[in-house]
């Protein structure tokens, strides 16, 4: 979304607090562009060389108008930091209010992803309860980052390490998934991190 003037800039700010206010906290793709396109177009000073294209990196979002705080992985190549922002709409100012060194995580091994894998299709199978299945009817909703190896907040994992980890134990879950062709894959309901399954119907 390009913005020309100043009636554009105020277009992108109502829908980013449409968005806010309708309770979106997910650091949605719609959501993050927006920011970026609203700072940069607004000149928004973050300072310590935190440019508006990082607003990509955000996470753990909270709402209170005219005040969006938010998280921000800094160095999502290393580990490094991550801070947390307070972003005021009616001023303009953004200022760090907290930073944070995450220390550096225990390998998530192919074994472990497998394992992780293999408890979510049991407890599918079995309807057992499990953090990462979700039932809804005869439709079976997987969440990756519901484990503790997976969960992109903060004193856990930087988000691109929990990013890269669920993509791994989605790929590990459709591939034992296959073996049991009473589930039928939802791909069109899917999201980069959760998987969705119909239960058949027995004949």
């Amino acid at each position: 979304m390009v913005a020309k003037d100043k009636d554009d800039i105020i277009i992108i700010k109502a829908h980013i607090v449409q968005l806010l206010n309708a309770g979106v906290r997910e650091e949605s793709e719609e959501l993050l562009s927006l920011l970026e396109e609203y700072w940069r177009l607004t000149d928004t000073e973050f300072g310590t060389k935190m440019r508006p294209w990082k607003a990509k990196r955000i996470f753990d979002l909270t709402w209170n108008a005219p005040v969006l705080e938010f998280r921000i992985e800094r160095h999502p190549s290393a580990w490094n930091r991550i801070q947390r922002w307070r972003y005021n709409f009616s001023s303009n100012e953004a200022t760090v209010v907290t930073e944070w060194s995450p220390p550096k995580n225990a390998r998530y091994t192919k074994q472990q992803v497998h394992m992780s894998a293999q408890g979510i299709v049991n407890a599918l199978l079995e309807g057992a309860p499990h953090p990462c299945v979700q039932n809804k009817g005869d439709h079976r909703y997987i969440w990756m980052g519901r484990l503790p190896e997976t969960k992109p907040l903060p004193y856990q994992l930087p988000m691109r390490t929990a990013k890269g980890r669920q993509a791994r134990l989605k790929g590990e879950v459709a591939k034992l998934m296959e073996l049991h062709p009473e589930f039928a894959r939802l791909a069109d309901e899917e999201t980069t991190g959760s998987l969705v399954y119909k239960r058949l119907k027995q004949s």
